[in-house]
């Protein structure tokens, strides 16, 4: 029986769920370890132990960190996960870098939500986004135009009454209303700021964003080199929807280099077709042991 989740998302980020109800569900399903792991974020932690030691289950102090690296055999940038565990959310460096995040998350959010205006979309900016706990992107900005009653005739006449669809058109890469990010958080300096609040850094799913690329092998293996000569500590071995041949080369890549293994749904919403609830990645018979170095 799975008895652990580490990578998952409350509404502290895009997730639709709130600390407490994750917790209680995880609980129900037999999970004794779980970490939330929201974007950009650490607000959530205080919750997390707290209602953590009130359901009697373990919370690891979790962060997912929306990173971009330079792949240098494609002289090209790209943007990766990474995930930190056991981290001090009172480590001033990681508190100014958290701060910093946030507030070019909202500039973005404005930006998008502006051209959804410009479009003839009503959306309450103040209530639904900018007061918002943690970290605010795409998902939630979507909603608020989505789920508002007022925009249902202007979705109806484009046939966009499906969310995923809508999505598409407006939030794609290249949606109506899209804005592109500012820098993100360099990989090699995300994973120096978690040790710096004394956690351990793990590379978040990662053949999942080289699934674009035909050489993905040998792109994975060059960037783990770079990872871990700066000091990676872990790879997040299972996942939702990586396949029993990419698990498995994972795993023995851990196994070989001493890395930490994690395994995570990368749960945010039962609505999300790829990871619709808690604990469904997949082990294909391998033995997962929670690795201490996490705490």
């Amino acid at each position: 029986m799975k008895t652990l989740d580490l990578h998952i998302h409350s509404t502290y980020s895009d997730g639709t769920f709130s600390v407490e109800e994750i917790i209680k569900s995880a609980k129900s399903i037999g999970l004794t370890t779980i970490s939330i792991t929201d974007h950009d974020t650490v607000e959530q932690i205080p919750d997390c132990i707290s209602l953590g030691k009130k359901y009697g289950i373990t919370v690891i102090p979790g962060v997912e960190l929306s990173c971009s690296y330079k792949i240098k055999s494609l002289n090209k940038n790209k943007g990766f996960h990474l995930l930190g565990y056991g981290i001090n959310p009172d480590n001033e460096a990681f508190k100014k870098e958290m701060d910093e995040q946030k507030a070019k998350r909202l500039i973005r959010a404005k930006k998008i939500a502006d051209k959804f205006m410009a479009l003839g979309f009503k959306i309450d900016f103040e209530n639904a986004i900018a007061n918002k706990k943690g970290s605010v992107g795409k998902p939630q900005i979507a909603r608020a135009v989505f789920e508002n009653p007022e925009n249902q005739s202007l979705l109806e006449a484009q046939n966009l009454t499906n969310y995923a669809l809508f999505f598409a058109a407006y939030l794609s890469d290249s949606g109506k209303a899209f804005v592109e990010r500012e820098e993100k958080i360099d990989f090699i300096d995300g994973i120096k700021l978690i040790h710096a609040a004394g956690g351990k850094a793990v590379w978040a799913h990662s053949y999942y964003n080289l699934r674009k690329f035909e050489n993905q092998d040998s792109l994975f293996d060059e960037l783990l080199q770079d990872f871990i000569n700066a000091g990676l500590d872990g790879i997040e071995t299972f996942y939702s929807t990586f396949s029993e041949e990419k698990t498995k080369h994972l795993y023995k890549i851990a196994k070989d280099k001493n890395l930490i293994m994690t395994a995570g749904s990368d749960f945010h919403s039962p609505d999300k077709e790829e990871a619709p609830e808690l604990a469904c990645w997949k082990d294909y018979g391998l033995e997962l042991n929670l690795d201490e170095r996490l705490h």
